[in-house]
């Protein structure tokens, strides 16, 4: 939402909405939700993770369990209804094989090594330009809220960063200090994607619990 300007996708980032909702109702044309017409939503967050990681028709299919061919269609006209992240995709495989790194909204750079000659190696490369500009500013901001947070619960007694796996964040502290640790949690993560999406209001849940479970 942040990098292509998507009106859709910022107004649904902006509104609180659920995204693969959004996006399956604009594609499908019914109302969609994690209840009404699950299975849609199911495609649309298939499309939207897909597209992140470079994915094609074939892979798009495999992960549907629908022939290619179906796939493709659901590719072009999700493309169709949302060509801002269509143009996005396109011009980080573009910009990126030409510089020769792809780059995340901190300035971090992956370069990329190969052979352009080689289609595979070629191929390989655009699914990383397509992929690390997005994934890896999340990464960013994971790492930055880190940061931000050890900093502010370094002098709350007992209080540890133990774990972090993927966008979550676990941090051990005494029971009386547990409501303390969350508000700084939630607002130095609030601050780390701040730091780096300008446009788009990240949000983040946080839970207090004896264990770590999803």
């Amino acid at each position: 939402a942040e990098m292509s300007g998507d009106p859709v996708f910022r107004e649904a980032f902006s509104r609180g909405d659920d995204l693969h909702s959004t996006v399956a109702s604009s594609l499908f044309g019914q109302p969609v939700s994690k209840t009404q017409n699950p299975d849609l939503r199911h495609r649309a967050k298939a499309v939207n993770f897909g597209l992140v990681y470079g994915m094609g028709a074939g892979g798009l299919g495999k992960s549907l369990g629908v022939p290619p061919d179906q796939a493709r269609e659901l590719l072009e006209q999700y493309f169709r209804t949302f060509p801002k992240i269509r143009d996005f995709l396109n011009l980080q495989v573009e910009e990126s094989l030409r510089r020769g790194f792809a780059q995340t909204l901190s300035g971090r750079k992956l370069y990329l090594d190969y052979d352009p000659q080689d289609s595979s190696a070629k191929a390989q490369a655009e699914r990383i330009a397509k992929n690390m500009p997005i994934q890896g500013t999340s990464a960013d901001i994971t790492k930055l809220a880190l940061s931000l947070i050890w900093r502010k619960t370094r002098f709350i007694p007992d209080t540890y960063i133990v774990n972090t796996v993927h966008d979550e964040i676990v941090v051990e502290c005494d029971t009386t200090e547990s409501e303390e640790v969350a508000q700084t949690v939630r607002q130095e993560m609030l601050n780390a994607g701040a730091a780096l999406l300008k446009e788009v209001p990240m949000e983040v849940d946080v839970e207090i619990g004896s264990i770590w479970a999803k």
